[in-house]
Order: structure tokens, then C-alpha cells, then sequence
């Protein structure tokens, strides 16, 4: 199947590599409809949408894999039923939550190998702060390299749901993953400075041991994190550096190019 906002056509034959071809030229440049693909080819069926269903038919086909990529709450908890009944096991999204909390539910409840947005749609995003690093190195990468990189960074951010599900009790349960691992890393940023924090978090963060075991992992020295008492005044770890102060330069591990980081300052 395949579809626009128009209706969708179904083709029991599949759609092989020149039938793709024509979908991609007719929706990429000549900006059509999807109905075009079935005056193409007879052999396929044309389904206009009808709003006065309570489902959209597109989901209710036997297939393997779904891939909902249009819309919010396109995929209602009748039409996820449908997928589960038909034989679907692998759903992938390819939109932003696509599918109604009703309908994930069913998903995760049905076993179903779920990706869902925030993981399997974050290619969008992370070629945005890809081209964010070309602009500041001012560099041009060639398209394979960074298809390369958004290759690597899709691999990590499967590792870090499966990660994250197995650590908390959920192994393989990509919802939680990715839930668990997207919160802890805007939870640890906020940690490290010191947005947020437990009387024991602090009293070890104005520790000297703490200052130098953070400096080795960031790649920084020691004495370039500045720890100021909650109470204001001067820093009690020296010597004092003023906010802004860049990190040395060092060379970052991915583009092997020399970097500047930015000063931390907790208080």
C-alpha cells in the first residue's frame, strides 16, 4: 500500500523497484496524486478516504510491516487492532506520534517489534545538528559522509533504547527505551549544570575529587570548572575563572578536528 491525503492504493502484487521509481518521481517532482499509480497500473486497487469510518482502511491489509509517516494520530486504537489481526509484526514510525496511546498500547500488548517516533524519526533532526556542525566548521561534507554519520547516530540511538529498556526492566520494549534514555540525557545535562540537585549531589559537586574526575571525563583539566557556594561570593575551588573562559583546544574524537569547548560553572 501507499498513500497521500487524498486515499491510498493497494497493490496485490507489491510494488518492486520501477513502481517505486514512478511513486518517487510523481510525488517528489511532478507533485501528483497517489490515485496516478492505479491508471499506471490496472492491477492495483484505488481507495479515496472516507471520513465517516471510525478506521482507516489503508491499516486493515495482511502485511509484514507498517510505516506510518503523514501524521499526528493517524493510526487510531481500531486501525492499530487491524494491523495486529492482519500479521503485522514490525511497525516503524516515520511521523510524529503517528499513533494514538490507545493504539500503542495494543502494540506493545500484541508483542509487536514497535519503533516509535521519537527513535525511528529522529533522522530529521539529527541531520539538522549535522549540517548546524558544517556551518560552524565551516566545512561541506559530501553526501555520503553524512549518510555515513546519520547511519552511526540511528545505530546509537537503537543501542541506547535497547540499552536503557534492559537497564530499567523493559528489555525490549522500545518505548520505554527510548523514553528512559531520552529523559536521563536531558537529566544528566541538567545535573552537570547544576540546574538540578539532591544536598548529596551538591556536597559531591563542590568537591575537589569531583571537579578533577569531571575534568578527565570532558577532556578538560581540572581547575576549568568553577564551583561557587549556593550562597554567592567567591569560588571556593581555585583559582577563579571567569564564566565563558574556553576549554583548551582539543581534538573531537568524530570530526578529528580541533574543538573549543565552553566553561561550566555550577552554582
Amino acid at each position: 500500500t501507499c498513500s497521500d491525503s487524498n486515499g491510498y492504493i493497494y497493490d496485490e502484487e507489491g510494488i518492486d523497484r520501477d513502481k517505486l521509481a514512478f511513486i518517487m518521481d510523481l510525488k517528489n517532482n511532478r507533485r501528483g496524486r497517489v490515485s496516478e499509480y492505479a491508471e499506471k497500473y490496472p492491477g492495483a486497487v484505488y481507495t479515496a478516504v472516507d471520513a465517516s469510518l471510525d478506521h482507516n482502511p489503508l491499516w486493515n491489509h495482511a502485511a509484514d510491516c507498517a510505516f506510518p509517516s503523514a501524521t499526528q494520530n493517524e493510526v487510531n486504537a481500531v486501525d492499530a487492532q487491524n494491523l495486529v489481526d492482519n500479521g503485522v509484526y514490525v511497525i516503524s514510525e516515520g511521523a510524529n506520534m503517528p499513533t494514538v496511546p490507545e493504539g500503542v498500547e495494543i502494540f506493545l500488548d500484541n508483542d509487536v517489534l514497535y519503533g516509535l517516533g521519537k527513535a525511528a524519526n529522529a533522522g530529521g533532526v539529527a541531520v539538522s545538528g549535522l549540517e548546524m556542525s558544517q556551518n560552524s566548521l565551516r566545512l561541506s561534507w559530501p553526501r555520503e559522509e553524512v549518510d555515513q554519520r546519520l547511519q552511526n547516530i540511528m545505530k546509537s540511538i537503537h543501542k541506547q533504547c535497547l540499552d536503557a529498556a534492559a537497564a530499567y526492566g523493559k528489555p525490549g520494549n522500545y518505548v520505554h527505551g527510548a523514553n528512559i534514555a531520552g529523559f536521563l540525557k536531558v537529566a544528566d545535562s541538567m545535573l552537570d549544570q547544576g540546574v538540578v540537585c539532591s544536598i548529596g549531589s551538591l556536597r559531591r559537586w563542590l568537591s575537589p575529587e569531583f571537579s578533577k574526575e569531571r575534568g578527565a571525563r570532558l577532556g578538560a583539566p581540572p581547575y576549568y570548572f568553577r564551583h561557587a557556594p549556593i550562597s554567592g561570593g567567591e569560588p571556593r575551588y581555585p583559582p577563579p575563572i571567569r564564566p565563558g573562559t574556553p576549554w583548551p583546544s582539543r581534538v573531537d574524537p568524530v570530526s578529528r578536528r580541533k574543538t573549543v569547548g565552553v566553561q561550566g560553572v555550577f552554582r
